[in-house]
């Protein structure tokens, strides 16, 4: 692909509105470009997937016709082919500088001109979702599957309790370990994470990735929802804001304990 074609990439956005983002949740980004362009579905390059490379930021994933994440009978027929391939080529002809952030304008439903830049006023009119994620990368297998196996348990037995940090306290409304059943085709992906949610709306989710020889990955991700009327809080750091669901979820995981882990190796 030559650099003049890459404008062009840009113009599922042209056409893309609220609709769109109702039809398919799960990969808003790559919906239009499927529907612009008909693909059979995308790669995405990102240091937050299978983090790889000499210095371990560097991460490609592959989302499926509908935008969403390949399901696993997708990703195992892919593996098999790398097993078989003999030979590759490279293209070498792409020219762009990933040293500048992209800008873009277009028009949505000829309301005018549209630029996803400023969240100050979204957040002061319909609050505010608050996420982070913890990464333990290349963790001892054993210990990783051990703390995943207590979890579960101890997780199940916190249903209808009360877990406080840092003086504020959430009661437990539900704990799962989550499985997604695809609508369209009916396949079912068990074993998604361990899923801690809180009357208060906010949630813990705890991901084991990659338990092979090279170590395994541990992610915990926090979210919770500001009130739009909480303004004490709504501008504040994620970090501060979900500090006490962060040390609700070392607690309940144990992460110290059956990792040695004092700290994470990224924080998102």
């Amino acid at each position: 692909m030559s650099s003049d074609r890459l404008p062009s990439l840009m113009e599922p956005f042209h056409q893309l509105h609220s609709s769109t983002y109702e039809e398919d949740k799960r990969q808003p980004l790559m919906y239009p470009y499927k529907m612009h362009y008909q693909v059979d579905g995308g790669i995405i390059l990102t240091a937050s997937q299978n983090p790889g490379g000499p210095k371990g930021d560097f991460g490609i994933k592959f989302n499926c016709e509908n935008g969403g994440p390949a399901p696993d009978h997708v990703t195992d027929a892919i593996h098999k082919i790398t097993t078989e391939i003999s030979s590759y080529s490279v293209c070498r002809d792409i020219n762009v500088d990933t040293g500048i952030i992209g800008h873009h304008e277009f028009d949505v439903d000829g309301m005018g001109k549209y630029i996803v830049d400023v969240i100050d006023k979204h957040w002061a009119e319909y609050g505010r979702n608050v996420f982070t994620r913890y990464d333990y990368e290349n963790v001892e297998s054993g210990g990783a599957n051990l703390l995943m196996t207590f979890l579960e348990a101890s997780m199940n037995a916190s249903k209808g309790k009360e877990l406080s940090a840092n003086g504020v306290t959430y009661k437990v409304a539900h704990t799962d370990n989550f499985e997604y059943t695809d609508p369209v085709d009916g396949s079912v992906a068990k074993k998604q994470g361990l899923r801690v949610l809180f009357e208060d709306g906010s949630r813990l989710v705890f991901r084991l990735c990659g338990t092979g020889s090279a170590g395994a990955t541990i992610r915990f991700y926090v979210d919770s929802y500001v009130s739009p009327h909480d303004t004490n809080k709504l501008y504040s750091s994620a970090q501060d804001l979900l500090k006490p669901l962060v040390l609700i979820a070392l607690d309940l995981c144990k992460m110290d304990q059956f990792t040695g882990r004092k700290a994470p190796t990224v924080i998102t």
